[in-house]
C-alpha cells in the first residue's frame, strides 16, 4: 500500500489512464492527457500496481521546484480502487520529496478530511434519475426562469447550438468573465484553448434570433462525472435567461445516467445560490498548503 515517487518520464501513461478509469473516485482532471495540458512537468506518487495514484503538479520558478494546483483543475488528490483514510493521506503527503519546498494541493470530494487540511465547497447533483425528477428539485425561482427561457426557445427567439468553435468561445469569455477576472493571463487562455480542443467536453452556445451568441457553456465528460468547466453570459443572455436554458439543457441531456454533475461551486454567495437552485447539493473538498520558506 505504500507510495513511491515517479518522475514525469517514469510514468506509464497508458497504465495510468487505465487505472484512473477503474478508480471509484475517477474524475476528468486525473487523466494523463489533461495533466499534460495543464501541467506538462507533473509527477506522481504511485503504489506498485498502480491501484493508488496521486498526481503531483510540479512547476519550477527561478530554478526552484514546487507543487501547485494547475489552472482549471478543481480536484486532484488521491485516486484509488477503494477509499483511503485520513492516516493514509497524511502518510502520502509525507512521501512527497523534500525538495519541493512549497506545496499547494486540492483534493477530491471523496478524499477524507485530514490533519492541516481546509475545506472548500462545490455543488452538484446526481443524475441517476429521469429529467422530470431532477426538474422537480429546482427551486421556484429557477423553475420560473427556466420556463421563461424555454418559452423564448420554443418561439425561436433564442436557440441552443452545440459547437466546436473554441476560438469564438474564448473571445466571448475574455469579453465577459475575463474583464472581471484580472488573474487570467495569456498563458491561461493558451491552456484553455487546448482544453476546449481536447475532445473531452462539449461547447454549448445560446444564440439570439439574429445568431448573436448570448451565453456559452463548456462541460466535461468522463466515466462518472460531468463538470461545468467554463461559462459566460452577456447582457443579452442575462435578460433572456440564457444560462438557465443552457444548464437546464445540460441536465436534461445527461439525466438518467450514473453520473455526478459538478457545477464547480464557488464561495461567492450569488454563484452558490445559482447552482443550489438547480437542486444542487453541497460537497466539500480538502485543500492542503505547506511552505518551508516564505
Amino acid at each position: 500500500m505504500s507510495l513511491h515517487f515517479v518522475s514525469h518520464a517514469q510514468i506509464d501513461f497508458a497504465r495510468w489512464d487505465e487505472a484512473i478509469q477503474t478508480c471509484y473516485n475517477e474524475n476528468p482532471y486525473a487523466y494523463s492527457g489533461w495533466l499534460n495540458m495543464v501541467c506538462p512537468q507533473w509527477c506522481a506518487l504511485v503504489n506498485s500496481d498502480y491501484s493508488i495514484l496521486m498526481p503531483l503538479p510540479v512547476k519550477v520558478k527561478l530554478g526552484i521546484p514546487y507543487i501547485s494546483q494547475p489552472p482549471f483543475t478543481q480536484q486532484l488528490g488521491i485516486f484509488a480502487s477503494q477509499a483511503v483514510d485520513s492516516t493514509f493521506i497524511e502518510k502520502a503527503l509525507e512521501s512527497i520529496p523534500k525538495k519541493y519546498l512549497k506545496v499547494y494541493l486540492q483534493f477530491n470530494t471523496d478524499n477524507a478530511p485530514f490533519e492541516h487540511s481546509h475545506e472548500r465547497p462545490t455543488y452538484g447533483i446526481s443524475l441517476n434519475r429521469p429529467y422530470e425528477a431532477l426538474y422537480n428539485e429546482f427551486n421556484a425561482h429557477h423553475k420560473r426562469n427556466v420556463s421563461k427561457a424555454v418559452a423564448l426557445n420554443q418561439a425561436g427567439q433564442i436557440n441552443i447550438i452545440a459547437s466546436t468553435d473554441g476560438s469564438l468561445f474564448i473571445n466571448l469569455f475574455k469579453q465577459t468573465v475575463g474583464q472581471k477576472d484580472s488573474t487570467l493571463k495569456r498563458r491561461d487562455y493558451l491552456i484553455m484553448e487546448k482544453l476546449l480542443a481536447s475532445g473531452q467536453g462539449q461547447i454549448l452556445f445560446c444564440t439570439g434570433s439574429s445568431g448573436e451568441v448570448l451565453a456559452g457553456l463548456f462541460y466535461l465528460m468522463s466515466r462518472t462525472k460531468t463538470v461545468n468547466l467554463f461559462n459566460f453570459n452577456t447582457a443579452g443572455g442575462r435578460s433572456s435567461k440564457a444560462m438557465y436554458l443552457l444548464v437546464n439543457h445540460w441536465i436534461k441531456c445527461t439525466s438518467s445516467q450514473n453520473l455526478w454533475l459538478d457545477f464547480e461551486g464557488s464561495e461567492i454567495p450569488s454563484i452558490a445560490r445559482f447552482y443550489l437552485g438547480f437542486g444542487g447539493l453541497e460537497k466539500k473538498y480538502q485543500t492542503f498548503t505547506k511552505k518551508i520558506f516564505s
